[in-house]
Order: structure tokens, then C-alpha cells, then sequence
């Protein structure tokens, strides 16, 4: 019989091999996951050479490192605080992993205001 912990790790695993599976780009799940447990899977199933995800530097490794702050984003957005502002930390955490946005306040600014009206 397994362990709590180990059904949670196998649980993880399985979280992490369906990102592969779905082609979520690699940015966005080493993000998301311990890097060990994406070396496991990488190498259990060969979806890349452990090397290259090493090289990978991240913009953002939490979103404190993003340069700007909840109270902003919900000032910038002009909305009462609510189950939007994980919807949009996510878009605005992709845009930056996904070099689509430079972490910076400017960038980051415009951009919100670019989507504010969809949400």
C-alpha cells in the first residue's frame, strides 16, 4: 500500500505528464512544477533532453518577481476585488514566461488595459 505522500507525488506526476500530453509550452510547466519532478517525467517518458530544460531561464519564478502588485492590477482594472484577479494574474504571468510582455511596469500596465474591457 502507498503512502499519502507517495499518492500525492504519482498524483503530480500525472498532473505533469498531462501538461506534455496537452503541448503546454515548456515555460509555462517548469513554472508550475518542481524541476525534479520534471526531470523524473522527462526522463520516464523522453519528451526532452534534461539539458535543455536546464538552459531555460525564466523571466518570473513567482509572482512576486512580476513589477507590480495585486492592489495595481485591481486599480488598473478599476473592478471590486474578486475571482477575476486569478484569471488575470494567470494571463499576465503567461504573457511574461511566454516573452510575449517585458516584466516591467510599463509593459505590464498596457497590457492590462489592453485586456481589461474581457474581463
Amino acid at each position: 500500500k502507498l503512502s499519502n505522500k507517495e499518492n500525492k507525488k504519482i498524483k503530480e506526476y500525472e498532473r505533469i505528464n498531462l501538461e506534455f500530453i496537452d503541448n503546454t509550452p515548456l515555460e509555462l510547466i517548469l513554472y508550475k512544477y518542481d524541476k525534479d519532478d520534471i526531470h523524473f517525467i522527462i526522463g520516464y517518458f523522453g519528451y526532452y533532453d534534461k539539458k535543455k530544460i536546464d538552459i531555460i531561464n525564466l523571466p518570473i519564478s513567482s509572482f512576486n518577481d512580476i513589477a507590480i502588485t495585486s492592489t495595481e492590477i485591481i486599480s488598473i482594472i478599476d473592478k471590486s476585488p474578486g475571482p477575476w484577479i486569478k484569471e488575470v494574474t494567470k494571463k499576465l504571468e503567461e504573457a511574461i514566461l511566454l516573452n510575449k510582455i517585458d516584466n516591467t511596469e510599463k509593459n505590464i500596465v498596457d497590457f492590462l488595459k489592453k485586456i481589461r474591457d474581457n474581463i
